[in-house]
C-alpha cells in the first residue's frame, strides 16, 4: 500500500466506544508511521477522565493540526462548534465511524489537509473516504490546496473563491508571478500566460 503524503504533522484522536477504541488503535498504529509526531490518543469509553472533553477539544483547537474523532459525527460537530473560527486557521477535523467504514472530513478539508488525512485513514482501514469538496470530487485544481502545498499565503480570499468557481465552470485561469517559478505549473493554468 502506497503511503499518501500528509501535510498534517500532529493531532489528537478521541474515541467513545470499545469498538471505536479498536478502530482507533488499528488506525493510529499505521498512521503514526506517516506523521512527524504520533497522534495523542484519548479513550473516552469509561467514566473517569483527567479533563472534560470540551476542555480537551478547546486545547486541541489551539495546539494541534488535526482532531480525529472515532464515533458519531454529531458528537464531533457539537464539540468543535464553539471553537470553529477560520478555514485558514482551524485544525483538520476528521470523523471515522466506530466500525471504520467511513472517513469523513468535517473541517479544513483543503487548507488544513483533512481530505488527505481522510484518504490516508480510509486506505489504512479499508474505509470509504466521504469527500464533499467540489474541486476534489471533480479532481480539479484547487487554489487553496495549491497554496498550502507550496507554502504560499492566500492574500485575497474573494479572489481565491473566484478562481475555484472559474475552474469548476471550466474557464481558463491565468497565472502571473513577479518571481521565477520553479517546479511544475498545474495543468489548469492557461499555457503561455504564466510564462
Amino acid at each position: 500500500m502506497e503511503q499518501l503524503k500528509l501535510r498534517v504533522r500532529n493531532g489528537i484522536c478521541i474515541c467513545f466506544t470499545a469498538q471505536g477504541k479498536e478502530t482507533a488503535t488499528r488506525l493510529l498504529e499505521k498512521l503514526s508511521q506517516q506523521m512527524e509526531e504520533a497522534f495523542d490518543f484519548l479513550d473516552y469509553t469509561g467514566s473517569e477522565h483527567s479533563k472534560p472533553l470540551k476542555q480537551v477539544v478547546k486545547e486541541a483547537f489551539q495546539e494541534k493540526e488535526a482532531i480525529l474523532f472515532v464515533g458519531a459525527a454529531g458528537i464531533a460537530v457539537r464539540l468543535i462548534a464553539p471553537w470553529v473560527q477560520d478555514k485558514l486557521k482551524d485544525p483538520a477535523v476528521l470523523v471515522i465511524d466506530e466500525q471504520g467504514r467511513y472517513a469523513i472530513p468535517i473541517l479544513s478539508g483543503h487548507v488544513g489537509g483533512c481530505n488527505e488525512l481522510a484518504e490516508a485513514a480510509a486506505q489504512i482501514l479499508g474505509a470509504e473516504p466521504v469527500i464533499t469538496t467540489a474541486t476534489d470530487l471533480r479532481q480539479a485544481f484547487a487554489v487553496d490546496v495549491f497554496a498550502a502545498e507550496n507554502e504560499l499565503v492566500i492574500s485575497d480570499r474573494e479572489l481565491a473563491k473566484q478562481i475555484s468557481a472559474a475552474e469548476l465552470r471550466g474557464d481558463k485561469i491565468g497565472f502571473f508571478s513577479d518571481y521565477p517559478v520553479d517546479g511544475i505549473v498545474p495543468a489548469e493554468i492557461t499555457p503561455g500566460v504564466w510564462q
